[in-house]
């Protein structure tokens, strides 16, 4: 229907299905005028343009004039009258609790209500008046069949919605694979054009160079390390002082645990070499940031040694976005490496550091506009959640709230154009799921999870922050929760790490069970988890291989059967895997201290 704002005349389209029988108070977007609008229900055609389009079709082709009509996602808190998006128990503004308020319906992919529900709860009275004649049957039907369409119920003629599949469709595989060969190519052009040559030792480094490649991936065991460190050591005792060698040999080192002060010195020469070199910004990027780790690992607090070096990091970070290696299809290679610095940096020295990073960035000219487009999102992001906090949404002040709705909508601006440059990677639209958890607009989480999916159909970011948004505390519930795990392991793409989402359901509506008692387990006990649980491992590991990752997932199978409470059958892979058997993954996937889950286990 239309509703017309009394003060400046704006015009907006609303669905009259949103709005509440008694009526209700809406803000006009352009002049802030609270008005109120009485519900006229509209005429529902049996072709309904508005409906939102199955899961399976290409996304793109949605009209937004159909996204448009299928209403505005807002609702009007009856206390402080704060408009906000229809996806919360509790008003952000002043944390009304107005769940049991209205009627609700969640709008959320893989929700968990139907039209028969509904039904079900009419009086015997009701019943009779809705289903006298044959007409009022027919426009009932046809309207309950519009709002199961409409606002995206997940059962449809009794099956439940599912996560598009195409065997075609891009995975992490194929983004691996063009990464190794980018990275093979670029270590030993630069190694040519700027690296320490002889013909003494250039054939092994390039062997090196390409094993590294591989091992950038963090797929591969330690072997693989091992053979690197050994390698590189040989070629610098033939003379060979390079120091990008120099960083490689000591970023193995550290990563296989080997000699931590040996480790340190090494990087802390190859960072000063490099310094000194022509080699391009993002290699001492990566050497500024190891030495960091390093000194973290080993327990060093000094602001005057740190602070330096964060603010070097940053600045190569920054120039590196300029560098035409990152450009023509290898941009998501540059944006990988600034996600984890401004992920894993947001501690005490991150606001600061990040703030550097955005000062030399904005001095840079020619960056990829995709690029440019997704480091001013990610920021604005960061930016907005610094000034929330990450409590409770009635614990935030309004200063805190007015500079968050300021910064997420900033950075949402940037990201929607990202996407339109390049709708064919899942970084922009992955961190939409995010936006649209805070803020309302044509495409909601489920919508941008879609594009996300379609552009790489495992981009773990993607899943990992739809799972967010289904979670309970952001207006999801738990059988939205697991609705999703269902659908993500009936995927069977256990190719790709997909299916492995069932698992995480199951941890996460776990780490919401009361403490004590062992109330965790209780999402693992219910009827018909086991044999999913079975179903994963056994497709998983259906293909006989040696190697840490293998045993790690055989290992956690046990892990898994026995928070099930198969006892028999864990101790049964157990005895499989023999010294194989790696117990300290009771603690990696359910944080059970190994010693207590194997006293358990021996004892049960």
């Amino acid at each position: 229907m239309e509703i017309k704002c009394d003060k400046c005349n704006s015009i907006y389209n609303i669905n009259s299905s949103k709005i509440p029988v008694k009526g209700a108070y809406v803000k006009c977007k352009k002049c802030q005028n609270r008005f109120f609008i009485q519900n006229k229900p509209e005429k529902v055609e049996k072709n309904t343009e508005g409906a939102k389009k199955a899961p399976g079709k290409n996304i793109h082709e949605q009209n937004q004039e159909n996204e448009f009509s299928s209403g505005v996602k807002d609702i009007v808190c009856p206390k402080c009258s704060r408009r906000q998006p229809d996806i919360h128990d509790k008003c952000f503004n002043c944390g009304f609790d107005y769940k049991h308020s209205k009627s609700k319906s969640n709008g959320k992919f893989f929700s968990s209500n139907s039209i028969v529900d509904k039904f079900s709860e009419l009086s015997p009275k009701k019943k009779v008046v809705a289903s006298s004649g044959i007409l009022s049957i027919g426009v009932v039907c046809l309207a309950g069949l519009y709002l199961l369409v409409s606002i995206g119920l997940p059962w449809l003629s009794g099956e439940r919605r599912s996560i598009p599949v195409n065997e075609d469709s891009y995975t992490q595989t194929q983004y691996n694979q063009a990464f190794v060969a980018w990275l093979k190519k670029n270590l030993w052009q630069d190694y040519q054009d700027f690296g320490h040559q002889s013909p003494q030792w250039d054939s092994k480094v390039k062997k090196v160079l390409d094993k590294y490649a591989m091992y950038r991936l963090g797929y591969y065991d330690d072997e693989l390390g091992y053979d690197i460190q050994s390698d590189l050591q040989n070629i610098i005792n033939s003379g060979c002082n390079d120091p990008r060698l120099f960083y490689i040999l000591g970023n193995v080192l550290f990563r296989n645990g080997g000699d931590i002060q040996r480790a340190e010195a090494i990087v802390s020469t190859s960072l000063s070499y490099l310094e000194q070199s022509a080699y391009p910004a993002f290699y001492k990027y990566f050497a500024a940031n190891k030495l960091i780790r390093i000194y973290e690992k080993n327990g060093y607090d000094d602001n005057e040694l740190l602070d330096p070096l964060y603010e070097k990091k940053m600045r190569y970070l920054a120039l590196s976005a300029a560098d035409e290696r990152f450009g023509n299809g290898n941009q998501r290679f540059y944006f990988s490496i600034l996600d984890y610095q401004f992920e894993y940096d947001w501690g005490s020295h991150s606001p600061r550091a990040i703030d550097n990073y955005m000062e030399e960035f904005d001095s840079l000219e020619n960056v990829d506009p995709w690029i440019d487009c997704m480091i001013r999102g990610k920021y604005h992001i960061s930016k907005g959640w610094q000034a929330r906090g990450d409590g409770y949404a009635n614990n935030v002040t309004e200063e805190g709230w007015e500079v968050f709705r300021k910064e997420i909508s900033t950075a949402e601006n940037y990201l929607t154009k990202a996407y339109g440059i390049h709708p064919e990677y899942p970084e922009a639209a992955a961190l939409m799921i995010h936006i649209r958890m805070t803020s309302s607009g044509l495409l909601d989480e489920k919508d941008w999870f879609l594009r996300a999916v379609e552009a790489q159909f495992d981009y773990g970011k993607a899943y990992t922050i739809y799972q967010q948004a289904l979670h309970p505390r952001w207006g999801g519930t738990h059988k939205a929760m697991i609705n999703f795990g269902n659908a993500c392991l009936e995927t069977g793409r256990f190719d790709t790490r997909v299916p492995r989402y069932y698992l995480r359901t199951l941890k996460l509506i776990s780490k919401d069970s009361p403490s004590g008692g062992g109330a965790w387990v209780k999402p693992f006990r219910k009827r018909g988890v086991y044999k999913k649980v079975r179903h994963y491992f056994e497709s998983t590991l259906s293909d006989p291989r040696e190697g840490l990752e293998y045993y790690k997932e055989y290992s956690a199978y046990a892990v898994y059967a026995w928070a099930c409470g198969e006892y028999e059958d864990a101790r049964q892979i157990k005895q499989d895997l023999g010294e194989n058997f790696i117990p300290e993954m009771s603690d990696e996937e359910l944080d059970i201290e190994p010693s207590n889950f194997l006293n358990h286990l021996s004892r049960t």
